[in-house]
Parts: C-alpha cells; sequence; structure tokens
C-alpha cells in the first residue's frame, strides 16, 4: 500500500509509490526535494497521511536501457524547467525561492516589496538632435550661397527664393523627422517605455508602449525599404540633390539595423529603432530585456 506525505514547500500531497526505496523524491507540484523517513518502519513518511483525493500521484519512471529498470526513478530537476508563481501565476525557474515578478517567497508565504535600482535611458535613430540641426544649418546656409550666386548672374530671384525654401523644408523632413526611445523604471519596479515623434525637428507625439502586450524583443539586420520610402525619395530628389542624399543615408542605405518587440512567432510588432548602429540596437534590446524581463 503507498503512502502519503505532505510537501512543506507547497502543502500539496504526494504519493509515494508502492516499493519506492529511495530517502528523498521531488514534488511534482513545485519541485522541491521531500524526505521520507524510515522511523515508523521501511520507508514509511514522517507527515501524516492524507486523503487520497488530495494526494498526487507520482508515476515510476522506467529506464530501459538500466539493469534495475524494475524500480521507480524520479525525474531529476536541472534548475531551467519553468512552474507558476503560486502568487502572480507567471512563469518562473522551478528552484526559484522568490518571485523575480511579484516578490512571493515560497518558502515563507510572504510577499516582500522590492526596491529597484532606477532606470532612465533615452535612445534616438540616427544622430542626436544637435548634430541634425548643425547638418540642417550647414546645408541650407551652402545652398542658400548657391542661390545667391545664381541670382546675381542670371537674375530672377524670386523663383530661385521659392525653391530654396521649398528644398529647406523637405530637408527639415527629411533630417528633423525621426523618433525617440525612453525607458524609464522607478524604485517600485514600475517600467515605462514611450516612443516620441519629432516632425521638422519638433516633438509632437508621445505614445506610451504597453511593452507586456508583446513576447520578447528582437535585434538585428533591418529589412529592406519599401515603396514608401522610394517614394519620398523621388520626391526630395525634385526639390535638390542634397535632401535627397541625406534621406537614402539615414533610411534606404544597406546595412541598417532595428530593435523591436515581437508577437507571436517573432513579428516585430513595433519597431523602437532604425538606424545604421548595430551597437545601439544592441543595447536597446539588451537594457529592455533587463529591465522588464522579457525574452
Amino acid at each position: 500500500m503507498s503512502a502519503t506525505l505532505q510537501c512543506k514547500a507547497c502543502g500539496k500531497g504526494v504519493r509515494v509509490p508502492k516499493g519506492y526505496r529511495k530517502p528523498k523524491m521531488l514534488c511534482p507540484e513545485c519541485g522541491a526535494v521531500c524526505e521520507i523517513s524510515n522511523t515508523a518502519g521501511p520507508w514509511s513518511v514522517s507527515a501524516e497521511p492524507m486523503d487520497a483525493d488530495d494526494a498526487v500521484e507520482i508515476e515510476p519512471v522506467n529506464h530501459a536501457d538500466d539493469e534495475e529498470d524494475d524500480r521507480p526513478y524520479e525525474i531529476p530537476d536541472d534548475g531551467k524547467e519553468k512552474r507558476p508563481c503560486r502568487n502572480c501565476r507567471k512563469m518562473i525557474l522551478r528552484d526559484a525561492i522568490v518571485c523575480a515578478y511579484c516578490g512571493y517567497n515560497r518558502d515563507t508565504g510572504e510577499t516582500h516589496e522590492r526596491t529597484y535600482k532606477p532606470v532612465d535611458k533615452e535612445w534616438e535613430a540616427g544622430l542626436p538632435l544637435l548634430i541634425r540641426l548643425g547638418i540642417y544649418f550647414v546645408a541650407g546656409g551652402m545652398a542658400f550661397f548657391a542661390t545667391l550666386i545664381v541670382g546675381i548672374v542670371d537674375g530672377g530671384w524670386i523663383p530661385l527664393i521659392i525653391s530654396w525654401m521649398i528644398g529647406m523644408a523637405m530637408l527639415a523632413y527629411a533630417i528633423g523627422t525621426y523618433p525617440r526611445v525612453n525607458l524609464t523604471r522607478n524604485r517600485k519596479g514600475r517600467v515605462r517605455l514611450t516612443k516620441t515623434w519629432r516632425f521638422f525637428f519638433i516633438p509632437v507625439s508621445t505614445k506610451e508602449i504597453n511593452w507586456r502586450e508583446h513576447e520578447g524583443v528582437t535585434a538585428g539586420q533591418a529589412p529592406e525599404t519599401d515603396f514608401w520610402d522610394l517614394g519620398i525619395l523621388l520626391v526630395l530628389l525634385c526639390c535638390g540633390l542634397i535632401p535627397a542624399m541625406i534621406w537614402w543615408w539615414f533610411m534606404m542605405q544597406p546595412g541598417q539595423f532595428q530593435t523591436a518587440l515581437t508577437t507571436s512567432h517573432g513579428y516585430p510588432a513595433v519597431i523602437l529603432y532604425r538606424g545604421p548602429s548595430q551597437e545601439i540596437a544592441l543595447e536597446i534590446a539588451k537594457t529592455i530585456r533587463e529591465v522588464t524581463l522579457l525574452p
């Protein structure tokens, strides 16, 4: 007749199979090691028997290539398997004592309020704002100087000025339209991930990203540009060579990298960064994984 013991970690009833000869076995619910004493007789249990309805059956595992394959064996815990936290039900390592999400201690049954190291990170796609402004004013000054020379030689100031103004506007769009990503975490562990777009160098839209809705973070080679990027290139080319070259450099040149939040099957649902720096793309992905615990 098999006996039943109570796991001291999770409180579940564990049924000891008849003929079990080892002094310890694993609880199938939480993975804790349960000791089997022999004080009351050969291979009896130290805890009082529980009702059969509350017990959890452990099936013996037989190894066909073992000489003693008629004996039941426990499945070893490699420490990498996961189990649900009894408090928040999120998946954590099987041998973890404290839940990394809610702070629940499975040994004491208490939930401890955790304090976290504050995080305040900011990444801009491509070059920083000041460098972009510098390029814009230098390129605009050179274009104005060329316009001035042509106006002195050939006249026709009005068409030249209008052309220069349109070119400056398109150049401002090509250089000054880009996103900025901010990642913050306070001492209580609240994480905020936001994405702010600048249009013509002016921040106009800040959106908070619900990172909990995503399954992971990916960083790697960006896919090829689409028809929309090519259309913008053609429009900028009509306004001048410099705006078109800048747009191609920032958005269309080969070898771009990107960081994205993924959904099912690794689909990049939210693009956080797209630019020429692989180092920044990997840094963003690494920091987000460390702060949010996303894989």
